[in-house]
C-alpha cells in the first residue's frame, strides 16, 4: 500500500498539472475529491502513523492490521484535511486556484471561507471517529492522536504556512 500511495502520488501531480486551469463542474462532484487523494501522500503516513512496533504480532503475521485497517480511509481524510485547511491562508495569499478547497467552494456553489470552515470542521469530526473507533486498542489510539497532534503542530509551527502572520499586531510589526 505504501508503494501504491508512491505512484498515485506520481500519477496526481501529473494529473494536477494538466487540470490546474479547469474549473471544478457540477457534473462531476467526485473529482476535487478524487484528485485530492491522488495528490498526497497520506495513505503512507495513515499506514506508518498507525503501525505500532510493540505490537507482538508484528514480526510474524499483520502487525496488527486488523485491529486498525477500517479507519485507514479516515486517517487519510484527516491527514489531507490538515494539510488543506493549514495550507489555505499562505494559498490564499499567493493568489493560488485550484486547490482543493477552491474546487470544493466552486463544488458546493460556496465561498472558499465557507468550504475551508466546513472542511475544518469535518476533519475535527473525523478525528474524534477515529479515537472512537481506536478506543478498544490502546496502543493504535496513542499512535493515532500522537499523530493528529504531531502532523497539526508540524503544519502550524512551519514557516512555510505563514501562520505567525495571523497573530503579529501592527505593534509588533514595527519593532
Amino acid at each position: 500500500m505504501i508503494v501504491v500511495a508512491c505512484y498515485d502520488f506520481c500519477n496526481g501531480i501529473g494529473i494536477e498539472s494538466l487540470a490546474k486551469d479547469t474549473n471544478s463542474q457540477l457534473e462531476t462532484p467526485g473529482f476535487p475529491d478524487w484528485l485530492r487523494f491522488k495528490t498526497g501522500l497520506s495513505p503512507m503516513y495513515a499506514l506508518l502513523a498507525l503501525a505500532c512496533a510493540s505490537d507482538s504480532k508484528l514480526p510474524t503475521c499483520t502487525g496488527g492490521f486488523e485491529k486498525y485497517v477500517q479507519v485507514i480511509p479516515d486517517v487519510i481524510l484527516f491527514t489531507n484535511i490538515v494539510n488543506d485547511v493549514i495550507s489555505f491562508y499562505k494559498e490564499l495569499l499567493a493568489g493560488e486556484k485550484g486547490n482543493y478547497i477552491d474546487m470544493r467552494a466552486q463544488r458546493d456553489d460556496v465561498d472558499v471561507l465557507v468550504a475551508m470552515r466546513t472542511l475544518a470542521d469535518e476533519g475535527i469530526r473525523i478525528r474524534e471517529r477515529v479515537l472512537i473507533a481506536l478506543a478498544g486498542a490502546p496502543e493504535y489510539y496513542a499512535n493515532f492522536d500522537a499523530y493528529a497532534k504531531g502532523i497539526t503542530h508540524f503544519h502550524t509551527s512551519s514557516p512555510r504556512y505563514r501562520l505567525m502572520e495571523l497573530f503579529v499586531s501592527e505593534e509588533t510589526a514595527c519593532l
